[in-house]
C-alpha cells in the first residue's frame, strides 16, 4: 500500500480524525485535549506527531495503530479492533511520478545536508575535545 510510505503526519492525523468524522476540535476534546492547538500544529506541517500526541490518541482509540501513526509504516488501524475503521475509509492519494520523484528529490537534499551537518558537528566536536585535553593540562600545571 502505496499511500502508507508516502502518508506524512499531518495526513496521518488527518485520516484518524476524518475516520471518526470529528472536527478537529471535537477530536482534540474527545482525546482529553484542552484546546486543539497541538493538532493544528501538526496538520499545518509545522510539527510532527510527537511519542506523547501518538500515545494519548492510541489511548483513547486503541484501534489506531501507535507504529503506524509515528512512522507511517504499516496498517493504520489495528487489525483485531477493526469494529469500527476500516483501511479502506483512509483515502488513497493520487501522486503522479513527477511528484514521487521531487518528494525522493527533497528526501536526498535532507539526507545530503543532514550529512554536511554530521561533519560540521564531528569538526566541533574534535575542537571542544582538544580544547578540553588543553584546559585539562592548564589545570594540571596551575594545580602543581
Amino acid at each position: 500500500m502505496l499511500y502508507n510510505i508516502i502518508m506524512n503526519d499531518s495526513k496521518r492525523l488527518k485520516a484518524v480524525i476524518d475516520s471518526y468524522k470529528l472536527s478537529v476540535n471535537a477530536f482534540a476534546k474527545e482525546i482529553g485535549l484542552e484546546r486543539a492547538e497541538k493538532l493544528y500544529q501538526v496538520l499545518r506541517g509545522r510539527n510532527g506527531i510527537s511519542k506523547e500526541l501518538a500515545k494519548i490518541i492510541t489511548t483513547k482509540y486503541n484501534d489506531v495503530n501507535y507504529s503506524w501513526l509515528i512512522s507511517g509504516i504499516g496498517d493504520p488501524f489495528n487489525r483485531e479492533n477493526d469494529i469500527h475503521l476500516k483501511i479502506e475509509d483512509i483515502p488513497e492519494y493520487d501522486y503522479s511520478i513527477t511528484e514521487l520523484i521531487a518528494l525522493l528529490k527533497e528526501k536526498d537534499k535532507v539526507i545530503s545536508n543532514l550529512e554536511e551537518l554530521k561533519e560540521v558537528y564531528k569538526l566541533q566536536y574534535e575542537t571542544l575535545k582538544n580544547e578540553n585535553i588543553e584546559l585539562k593540562e592548564k589545570l594540571k600545571n596551575y594545580i602543581k
